[in-house]
Formats: C-alpha cells, structure tokens, sequence
C-alpha cells in the first residue's frame, strides 16, 4: 500500500464512493491538496481521508474518511492507512486526535481503535497518541 498527498483529480472518483455510501456527493472543499490524503495499491485507490494538522500544538483531526467500496479488503487496507496516518500526527508531534462519527457502526468503529466518547450526542471522538 502507497500513502500519497490527495490532489483535486481524485475528487470524482472519491465522490463517487460517498455517492454509493451515503446518496450524497461531498463538497468540493471536503478534500485539500495541503491535508488530504490517498492509500493506493496495484487494484487503484483504496481510501481518502483528511488529516488536519490544527494550529494547537497538541490537537490533529480525522475527517472525510471513506473507503472505496470495490476494493478487495478495503477493511484491512483501510484500517493501515488509518495507522499511517495517526503515525503522521505523532511524529509531527501531536499528543491527541480527533473525529467525529455519523452513525453507530463508525462510531464503534472508532471505539474499536481505542478512541473515546467525548460529547455523545455530537458522537466527538478522541485519543491519545
């Protein structure tokens, strides 16, 4: 698998992945050349995510993260890039990340990989790094 910075020509075939996932296309200003990210293997692109290295000395943040849902374990491949990219804001120096989870199945997701509950009803996400 290939972590490569995300660039504005991928914006149609990751759009199309919210598309099948949830009925609707992301804004255009979802994904940013400066903080966005793709994982790549021999198949194509297995996923897209942001990872927003805020201006807190402390705080990265987890957004827009989608899978391709044709990719042949997408999980698996998924969850390495989720690693990759947590290992991006440690060594940048980051003690904490946060995201946030739309529904129960990624909120367990994200319970699954040791993020905590912060506020329930806005289903806010963290953990140390």
């Amino acid at each position: 698998m290939n972590i490569r910075p995300y660039n504005n020509s991928d914006y149609a075939k990751v759009g199309s992945w919210w598309v099948v996932q949830t009925g609707e296309v992301p804004s255009y200003d979802v994904y940013n050349e400066k903080w966005s990210w793709i994982a790549e293997n021999d198949e194509g692109l297995i996923a897209c995510a942001s990872l927003i290295l805020t201006n807190s000395p402390e705080v990265a943040h987890f957004d827009g993260i989608i899978g391709n849902p044709e990719a042949s374990n997408r999980k698996e491949y998924v969850q390495m890039f989720l690693n990759e990219l947590e290992n991006k804001a440690r060594d940048a120096g980051y003690k904490k990340i946060y995201t946030m989870a739309e529904n129960n199945k990624m909120k367990q997701y994200y319970q699954d990989k040791k993020f905590n509950v912060i506020k329930d009803n806005l289903c806010l996400l963290g953990k140390d790094l």
